[in-house]
Parts: C-alpha cells; structure tokens; sequence
C-alpha cells in the first residue's frame, strides 16, 4: 500500500513539474526561495561568523576530516 501511494505521488509530481501552464508558478516559487535564502544568508553568514564557525571546526576534537581536505 506504502509503494503504491509513493508512485502515485512521484507520478503526480512528475506531470506537475512538466505541466507547462504551472511553469510560471513553479519558476516564481523556485525564484522566491532563492531570493530568500539570499537575504537570510546575507543576515547571518558575516565573514565573522564564518571565520568563527571555520575556526571552531578546525580546532574541535576530533576533527572532522572531510572538511580539512576539503578547504584547499
């Protein structure tokens, strides 16, 4: 019963995403949030708060790995 009603979903998600009377209200939406994101990231990611956050994760223990070879 669980399957079904997960393809029944993916099926409707996939016509809604390829119906193109929606695509405007879709593209809006997408726009929307990505203009938010960008004022909230604006508000709370100052180069001092990430240069604090940077610093305090390089010097936890144990340090997480992925992020030091991932910073060069």
């Amino acid at each position: 019963m669980l399957v079904i009603s997960l393809v029944a979903f993916g099926w409707a998600a996939l016509r809604i995403a390829h119906d193109p009377l929606l695509r405007p209200l879709i593209e809006r939406t997408a726009n929307g949030f990505a203009a938010a994101l960008d004022r909230e990231m604006a508000r709370e990611a100052t180069p001092d708060a990430v240069a604090t956050r940077m610093t305090a994760l390089l010097f936890a223990v144990p340090r997480n790995c992925c992020l030091l070879y991932t910073s060069d």
